[in-house]
């Protein structure tokens, strides 16, 4: 039974956070949640646009219902889910849930329900709960992966990101100071305030559109032109560190998602983290798109495939055989050097990692557990007349 509980609510991880990745399943649960902050937000800013704020129509509150049925059924099921996050693996169930309600992505779950709340208790005024109910916008970032990465790369980013603008706040000081010193007597009602030049220059910093006052001494000129320049300038910076950071955010992510789905796999579940860590390095991740073929019969075996999400069919004299995540195949060509027996596509989206001739032997010198688990799977295939599918 527990077995069973943790298969289902691994399944439910994969539907809520891996989108697409996770099937048919996961494309309309995420299609779905996205069209529904979306009908929400538009329901509510017309009602403010036609009421003025002061009270809700019965199709805005019909919709609101609906709304807060969904939001309140998924920030359920990612609190039940907890445990599966990634960066969460080992802790107590208690601990990992916890976690998440204290972390940014809870509180947002939780704000998200209070204007159908507030609304049923009336103890805020309806342009609050319209106000506050616009903040769902943000839950779009639980269905969009690239947006959680660019969070995280900003987040990783902050230190840098803030150097920039702490430049940018310097440059913006001194020129204002000197745009005053120049300017202050011959256009005072522009130039005159020390405070509103400073302004100004944080104005020229980040707009290219006309300003209010425009310099007419050579130096004012070349400030201005300066403070043009500097800002593309912190802006190329900036988003030269976004997109170093983002590539790198990328690359973790990968690592924690796949070395979460190793662990998984039933032939490498006595090993612990540190060695799940170093096998992680060894493998090749290698996506294949629906109906893609991924090696014939008679071709020469190089390596073996681990699925991590998505499923393939293999084509046997016997009849197709279906396999899914947490399978493998290919181990007997790479064990018994023979060439492949079967041919294999992918019947979804999937998603896999490879593992060498090279790279298998090592690790089944230095773990015989995993030597012993692959023969017996090998022999148990062979009997079956299963030869070389995993």
């Amino acid at each position: 039974m527990i077995f069973v509980t943790r298969g289902l609510r691994r399944r439910a991880f994969q539907i809520l956070e891996e989108g697409s990745f996770a099937g048919l399943a996961g494309r309309l649960f995420q299609t779905g949640m996205i069209l529904i902050i979306v009908l929400s937000l538009v329901a509510l800013i017309i009602a403010t646009d036609r009421y003025g704020g002061d009270t809700m129509s019965p199709v805005t509150w019909a919709i609101e219902a609906v709304a807060f049925t969904a939001f309140l059924s998924d920030l359920v099921a990612r609190i039940w889910v907890a445990p599966e996050e990634p960066t969460c693996i080992g802790m107590s169930p208690t601990v990992a849930r916890s976690r998440y309600l204290m972390s940014l992505r809870g509180v947002i779950d939780m704000v998200a329900l209070l204007p159908f709340v507030l609304s049923l208790t009336a103890l805020a005024e309806p342009k609050i709960i319209l106000a506050l109910a616009l903040t769902r916008c943000l839950k779009v970032v639980h269905f969009s992966p690239s947006f959680r990465m660019l969070l995280n790369a900003v987040r990783l980013e902050s230190r840098a990101l803030l150097a920039c603008l702490g430049f940018a706040v310097s440059a913006s000081v001194i020129a204002g100071g000197v745009i005053h010193a120049a300017e202050g007597k011959s256009q005072p009602d522009e130039f005159g305030s020390l405070l509103g030049c400073i302004v100004w220059a944080m104005e020229a910093l980040v707009s290219a559109s006309s300003l209010d006052g425009t310099p007419a001494s050579p130096v004012g000129k070349l400030v201005a032109i300066s403070l043009s320049a500097f800002g593309f300038l912190m802006l190329a910076v900036s988003m030269g560190i976004v997109a170093a950071a983002l590539q790198t955010t990328f690359k973790n992510r990968n690592f924690i998602v796949t070395s979460t789905m190793v662990s998984r796999v039933p032939l490498f579940s006595d090993l612990n983290a540190h060695e799940i860590e170093e096998l992680v390095h060894t493998l090749d991740s290698i996506n294949f798109r629906a109906g893609e073929l991924i090696f014939r019969k008679g071709d020469p075996g190089d390596r073996m495939f681990f699925i991590m999400q998505g499923q393939v069919q293999v084509e046997l004299p016997s009849g197709p055989q279906v396999l899914g995540p947490e399978s493998f195949f290919g181990e007997m060509a790479l064990i018994t050097g023979e060439q492949r027996s079967a041919t294999i596509r992918a019947l979804s989206p999937t998603r896999t990692v490879a593992m060498g001739r090279t790279k298998l032997s090592a690790i089944m010198d230095r773990r015989p557990s995993i030597r012993a688990r692959i023969e017996e799977a090998v022999a148990s295939r062979r009997n079956a007349g299963l030869a070389d599918i995993g």
